[in-house]
């Protein structure tokens, strides 16, 4: 079984990421990273380690006639397909065509990947945190009682009760097992810096994210099962054709009876629904429509909904702890580190970086500094690190 080099791998990787790789290169990558876990971690940790304008700048120090002069012609030796033995392929190093001897070991490494399709790529080495300054918040994971009682779910034990409600996480996420008779809606409170794990009393799961907030009866009952969303969180709801399960939020209803997707309504004026699996029903004031699977749609306040295809990568990646930045603003970039790490972040001139864009990742289980550190590289951005406070310069 073939296996690429660690020179490939960082080509193919250089060029998806500065959207440089033709089409049909980057479909037979894209295949193969769903099809290979490792594969597609690997190329995950790449997003992390570099942003658009740091892999530019890799690719103008390539351009130095320099670096080429030196090297003859490189010899791959020829796949095997089918049983056939194919004429062996080569680059020829150009004096004058950095970029184009690069575009060359792209195309070979899409025949590579053709013929090879299930390599092994070593997982990339962790990177080691920093000890900063600005650690996340020490507020705990709550539920809120009908009655306004308030219990701490950070509780690390397997089996525990309070308030005549019992508590299991035997099963992976935290299960609650409430009288019967405990009527009323409580709040679970997922606060910034944690991801919460929660098991409803109907089987389903819900994996919520920072700074979110889930209302939801302590049992269900009747002929419906209904939670409300404000945040983010994962639901896979399990199937019971006698109850619909509904999804309330502020900009819409989603209705289903079995089916796993996210939501997201962080942003006031929108609501996300990404869905994994089976279909959901979506109602806004203005509009009605049926969401199939892969699909993404955004309700709009007094808008209706627009739907397209669900990115995986950039709905999905926190339940990893994970967030991809898309050409991301001086506010998102606020907004989620505010949201993850817990702490405080000052912008301050804040005008001069109105026209800041970032395309790159961050890592939950990394220390913020090495995020901090990333951008600082790639931008013009400098910062001070205090406790529970990040001020951007």
């Amino acid at each position: 079984m073939g296996k690429l080099t660690e020179e490939e791998i960082e080509i193919y990787f250089t060029l998806k990421l500065s959207n440089a790789l033709p089409d049909r290169e980057l479909n037979s990558l894209n295949e193969m990273m769903e099809d290979d876990p490792a594969l597609k971690a690997r190329w995950e940790e790449f997003c992390l380690r570099y942003a658009h304008e740091d892999v530019d700048s890799h690719f103008a120090r390539l351009h130095d006639d320099r670096l080429w002069e030196p090297l003859a012609p490189i010899e791959r030796p020829a796949p095997v397909i089918e049983g056939k033995r194919h004429r062996p392929l080569s680059i020829l190093a150009s004096p004058k065509g950095g970029i184009v001897a690069l575009l060359a070991a792209a195309a070979l490494l899409a025949i590579i990947l053709l013929a090879y399709k299930g390599n092994y790529f070593a997982p990339a080495k962790p990177k080691l945190a920093v000890n900063g300054q600005a650690q996340p918040g020490k507020e705990n994971t709550r539920l809120i009682l009908p009655d306004g009682r308030s219990i701490n779910l950070d509780d690390e034990r397997t089996h525990f009760s309070q308030y005549g409600i019992q508590f299991d996480r035997s099963a992976g996420g935290l299960l609650v097992k409430a009288p019967a008779a405990m009527n009323g809606t409580g709040q679970l409170i997922v606060p910034p810096g944690k991801i919460f794990n929660l098991r409803l009393s109907d089987g389903s799961d819900l994996q919520i994210n920072a700074n979110t907030i889930i209302s939801l009866p302590l049992t269900f009952s009747g002929g419906k099962r209904e939670i409300w969303v404000n945040g983010e969180a994962y639901i896979d709801v399990t199937k019971d054709p006698g109850r619909m399960f509904i999804v309330h939020t502020r900009n819409g209803d989603i209705q289903v009876l079995g089916t796993a997707f996210n939501v997201n309504t962080y942003d006031s004026n929108h609501t996300r629904i990404a869905l994994v699996s089976g279909a959901v029903n979506i109602q806004t004031a203005k509009q009605k429509m049926l969401l199939k699977a892969g699909t993404t749609a955004t309700t709009i306040s007094n808008n209706g909904i627009e739907v397209h295809n669900t990115n995986s990568d950039t709905e999905l990646s926190w339940k990893e702890g994970r967030y991809f930045f898309q050409n991301a603003g001086i506010t998102e970039i606020k907004a989620i580190l505010e949201r993850w790490y817990g702490v405080s972040i000052v912008v301050n001139n804040s005008a001069s970086l109105v026209d800041l864009r970032f395309t790159g990742g961050v890592n939950k289980d990394e220390d913020i500094k090495i995020f901090l550190d990333n951008l600082s590289a790639v931008t013009q951005v400098t910062y001070q690190v205090r406790p529970g406070q990040v001020i951007l310069n």
